[in-house]
Order: C-alpha cells, then structure tokens, then sequence
C-alpha cells in the first residue's frame, strides 16, 4: 500500500512529485497554443508559460478552449488543481535556484544555551547539564529503593489503611461517606520511574513529576469500585522516610485520610523502566534558563550524597 498515494495517478508520492504532471501541463499548453482568441495565437512554451502570464489566465484560457476530449476524462476541477500543483512546483525551483550557491546570512543559535555557531544537539552545555541530572537520578532512584527494601516495601507487600481521626472528622461531617474504615491492599507497583533530578522540585514546576505506589484493594466495599488505591510518594509518608529524595509536602487521599502500615513486607523491587527517561524530554524542547536552578541544585546535592 503506497505511504503517499497520488490523487493525480495513484503512485506512490506526494501530486508535487507526481511525473505524469509535467506531461499534463504540456498537455494544457497545446490545448492553449491550438485555438485562437481574437485571431491571437499564444504560442506559449511550457518553460515559460507560467512564468509569463498568470495562473488565472492561463487556467480560464483553457478551461474555455478544451471540449470533452480535451480532457482526456479528467474533471475541470481536478486539471486546475494540477496547474496549481504544477505553479507550487515551480515556485519551489525558483526558489531553490536562488538560495543555491548562496552562504547562510542567519547565525546558526542554539536553542538550549542560546550562544551562537552550534545547535541543540551539539550543546557542550547540554551535555553537561544532562549527565548532572542522569547521575542525580541514578542516586535518587537507587536510595528511594533502598528506602523502598528497608521499609519491604516491595511488589505483593500488603499493607493495612485504617481511617485516622482527620479521616473520621471529614467523614462524620457528611463529606466522604465513601471511605471505608479499614481497607487492606497489595502493592503492584514501584514508582522509581517517576522519581528523578526533578523530584526536588516545587509541585507546580512544569518538571515535577508526582509519584505514586500502586495497590490493589482487597478488602473494603467502596475502595473496591475504584480498582486502585494510589500512595503518593512525599516527605511524610512512613515518618518521612523519603524526605531525603522527595520534596512534596501534599497529602493527597490515601495519605492524608488513613494511617498506614505494612503488615507483609516483599523485598521485590522491580520496576518498569520503559518510562524511565521521560524526564529528559524537557531538554529537547526547553531553553537552559529553565534548568538552571535544578542542574545546580542536583550538582550540590551529588557533592553531598555521593
């Protein structure tokens, strides 16, 4: 099946490339060429047709001079759209011919660091910077799962929820009739893919990336209809034990309704690295100004923690 199918004769290219539309054009010359206006002959040549009389015009002459045969069974529409094709394509060549031979008058910039004379994707800066937050991740992620294997929190830990008191002032308050007051879930997944250089940041930065430990719910007739019960991963959570790689103070749901423990430790720690670069993708497209505060912060805390 053709990836860019030609509506003009159904090859596989773009109608700009098509091969038949030099000979179509050639085509519509002749049809001009053969008939006179006002005992006028054209006598126009495809090489500078298009260039010396407009488009319209040329389109209008033809359009009035082809009969049925003329048109070789192709509609009226469909041959001007090929002679607005045809007049892209030479535009494109114009075009072309002008710039060639011509040296860049326009400073190649870089749009990470913003000097001139190289591009993104030979930044030394960037680089730099990008082996920074690499190695901060690696060490973050490395603690959190040490964090993650003293605590045995690991893949098939269970672990008992059980409503606190804020949790019952909010419920006998008419407000979160929904919450069960003891659920108990089985932990299925492991966020280290969401814990990066970029953890230590505000939760409104556009970096931040929020973590969460997955569980399924097996007990708890409410928590049950959701499928899921989702832990954020802050400094509070288990004493602050993750104080050290996160930064995030929030108390989402689970966090701040119910009082946690683990009643059946794992030592699995396996995780899905398939999105663990993510992270990086803002180097792609963001300028250096943006990271500035974060490569220097995560520079420091390596000195600090390696």
């Amino acid at each position: 099946m053709a990836n860019n199918e030609c509506t003009f004769c159904g090859g596989d290219h773009t109608e700009l490339k098509c091969p038949s539309l030099e000979g179509r054009m050639q085509h519509v010359i002749n049809i001009i060429n053969a008939n006179k206006s006002n005992g006028i002959q054209w006598n126009a040549h495809l090489s500078t047709a298009f260039d010396l009389h407009d488009l319209d015009s040329l389109w209008r002459k033809f359009a009035r001079e082809a009969g049925k045969g003329d048109l070789l069974g192709i509609p009226h529409y469909r041959w001007w759209t090929m002679m607005r094709t045809y007049q892209k394509r030479l535009n494109y060549k114009r075009a072309g011919e002008k710039r060639r031979g011509q040296k860049r008058t326009k400073a190649i910039k870089c749009g990470y660091c913003g000097k001139s004379g190289h591009t993104r994707r030979t930044c030394a800066k960037l680089k730099a910077d990008k082996k920074i937050l690499i190695s901060d991740t690696t060490l973050r992620r490395a603690m959190f799962l040490d964090i993650c294997r003293d605590l045995g929190l690991g893949v098939g830990a269970l672990l008992k929820l059980t409503l606190n008191e804020y949790g019952q002032r909010y419920k006998e308050a008419g407000y979160g009739s929904f919450q069960d007051e003891e659920i108990l879930v089985m932990l299925t997944e492991i966020p280290a893919h969401s814990i990066n250089a970029f953890s230590p940041e505000s939760s409104w930065s556009d970096f931040y990336e929020r973590a969460h430990f997955l569980c399924k719910p097996l007990t708890g007739e409410n928590v049950k209809e959701r499928g899921v019960v989702s832990l954020a991963v802050n400094n509070t959570l288990f004493d602050g034990r993750f104080k050290s790689v996160m930064r995030d103070p929030s108390d989402p749901h689970y966090n701040s309704y119910y009082d946690i423990e683990i009643v059946s430790k794992s030592s699995d720690m396996s995780w899905s690295t398939k999105d663990g670069d993510n992270y990086l993708r803002f180097l792609k497209k963001k300028p250096r100004d943006r990271f500035e505060n974060a490569v220097t912060r995560s520079a420091q805390w390596l000195k600090e923690n390696q």
